[in-house]
């Protein structure tokens, strides 16, 4: 029988094996419900400050410099958004121009003129305040008109190699109780593809 000096060492030697080895890790688990968790907070963070934080330009209306040519209406842009726009110009795109006692007199679908800013960046909160192209025009008064603006921009955070977005704002006249004419603005509808479509006719010109 071993004695009890030789049992004591035996002991001691396992005690020292099972300290000196290592820890077999624990085998990965994938916890989905962390990044399920995740994946909802992300989006519903990107949505709720996605358009706060997008830089998009907006518009609004002055009164006509001119009550009788509501085409003196000053429109302003601005950029809402928390990024800068670059690289921004303005086109005035007539879909429809009807003057009064000329029934032959109709302009439309027209691309009448291009703007573009003293500075090309717009940055966040600021305007500018941009002219509609010049029209010809007849003797006659306007009788109404439907005119957009498309507003091509980058945002600034954008390498050039990205496409120009843009963005088209339209306005139709409406007749006050004094007779004079004001421009309301209204949906953009198909005015892209009008536009589109006239600009192809001219060669992309």
């Amino acid at each position: 029988m071993p004695s009890t000096a030789t049992k004591q060492i035996r002991e001691r030697r396992e005690e020292w094996r099972r300290k000196k080895k290592t820890p077999i890790p624990p085998k990965f688990r994938f916890d989905w419900k962390f990044w399920v968790g995740l994946s909802i907070t992300l989006l519903l963070a990107a949505l709720g400050l996605g358009p706060v934080l997008l830089a998009v330009p907006n518009v609004s209306l002055g009164p006509p410099l001119d009550p009788a040519d509501v085409l003196t209406t000053p429109v302003e842009i601005s950029n809402n958004g928390w990024l800068d726009l670059k690289d921004v110009r303005v086109e005035t795109f007539m879909r429809k121009l009807e003057y009064q006692n000329q029934p032959q007199s109709t302009i439309g679908d027209n691309i009448v003129a291009g703007y573009l800013p003293p500075s090309p960046v717009l940055a966040p909160g600021e305007a500018k305040t941009v002219p509609f192209g010049n029209v010809f025009h007849f003797a006659s008064p306007i009788a109404s008109v439907d005119v957009a603006l498309i507003v091509f921009y980058r945002e600034r955070y954008k390498p050039p190699f990205f496409p120009v977005k843009r963005k088209a704002f339209r306005f139709v006249t409406a007749r006050q109780s004094n007779g004079t004419l004001v421009l309301l603005k209204q949906p953009a509808g198909d005015t892209l593809a009008k536009y589109d479509a006239v600009k192809n006719a001219w060669g992309g010109q």
